[in-house]
């Protein structure tokens, strides 16, 4: 939805249970407990480098859409509100159902 907006933003969470793991300076910042870390990247957002905003909202794609829009500019698109919220009821579900899964014997 982002992308097919238009706004030149991703979204990433860090997998900190790779191998080899990250130095404990960045775990300091980034503890395993509160894993995943969710973050917003901005390309080439200065001298060609990439912007990287730690994102703490909701995990809603409505939220993370806003979020996005908020970083892109003051002349970000609009996000198609059904395409968001059909897209938060997929993911409630499967929340859901992956909830249920730690139930079955």
């Amino acid at each position: 939805v982002i992308r097919a907006a238009g706004l030149q933003v991703a979204v990433a969470a860090l997998d900190l249970t790779a191998t080899p793991s990250p130095p404990a300076s960045f775990l300091w910042e980034y503890p395993c407990a509160m894993a995943p870390h969710l973050q917003l990247i901005l390309p080439r957002a200065r001298d060609g480098e990439a912007g990287v905003v730690d994102y703490d909202g909701r995990w809603t794609a409505a939220a993370l859409a806003e979020a996005a829009r908020g970083i892109a500019g003051p002349r970000a698109p609009d996000l198609p509100p059904e395409e968001l919220a059909r897209i938060d009821s997929s993911l409630e579900l499967l929340r859901g159902t992956l909830f249920e899964c730690l139930f079955v014997d």
